[in-house]
């Protein structure tokens, strides 16, 4: 489900069995470099459309930023269970890693690109609580639902998972609600398909960048007439 990958439901599933190994008796390094390890494996899908073209530092940073992400927020977790109880861990591991997510669109490098709850753009009826809260909603709820679930399996408490799949639940019922209601509003967008107008740019070049600039500014003063709400270059 990371990086580029499609499968949304394994984004509710893939933090359970790292959160079940740090809300034991582990030790905390030991938490860290398995938290890390298993989110790089997962960000590795980026490899099938990168790798070869974009420079090695790049490609360590695309995958091991967001797995140093994900590590930080299951150590603070560990740490927040351990201290103050399992629901405070459940909600502290979700509110740590969307913390972090947030920050982490501030990047000039690619802002929120990495975020975790891209994952779940092939199942619009569970992201649309991002009409309320934004893409770090979605993040805090793949945290909840996971730490929640990882918490039951390991305390073999149920509080926990019955607040994940209630949460879970609502969240679903929303979008389902919202997307069932008809539309009140259109947009009207002009979309610009930049292979064509462009050509394909595959290295740093000055001159090829304001040619391909120049072609954008043509084609939107095309759009003058139309009128668009928004152009999508």
């Amino acid at each position: 489900s990371a990086g580029l990958g499609d499968q949304w439901w394994l984004a509710w599933l893939d933090p359970i069995p790292i959160l079940w190994f740090a809300f034991d008796e582990a030790k905390g390094l030991q938490v860290f470099l398995a938290a890390w390890l298993a989110y790089a494996m997962g960000e590795t899908s980026v490899l099938r459309a990168y790798g070869g073209v974009m420079p090695v530092s790049v490609m360590f940073l695309a995958i091991g930023g967001p797995a140093l992400a994900f590590a930080l927020a299951v150590s603070g977790a560990r740490r927040i269970q351990r201290r103050f109880g399992d629901i405070a861990g459940m909600f502290g591991f979700a509110a740590l890693w969307a913390a972090i997510d947030f920050m982490g669109s501030f990047s000039n490098a690619g802002g929120a690109v990495a975020t975790p709850a891209a994952a779940e753009v092939g199942t619009p009826m569970l992201i649309q609580s991002a009409s309320l809260v934004g893409f770090i909603g979605i993040t805090f709820l793949l945290g909840l639902v996971g730490a929640g679930l990882a918490l039951t399996l390991r305390t073999r408490a149920a509080l926990p998972a019955v607040v994940a799949i209630a949460v879970f639940a609502l969240n679903a019922d929303f979008g389902f609600w919202r997307m069932s209601q008809p539309a009140a509003e259109t947009m009207h967008v002009a979309l610009i398909d930049s292979d064509s107008v462009t050509g394909g740019v595959r290295k740093e070049d000055k001159a090829a960048t304001m040619k391909a600039i120049d072609a954008y500014v043509i084609e939107i003063e095309k759009l003058r007439r139309a009128n668009p709400s928004l152009i999508v270059l």
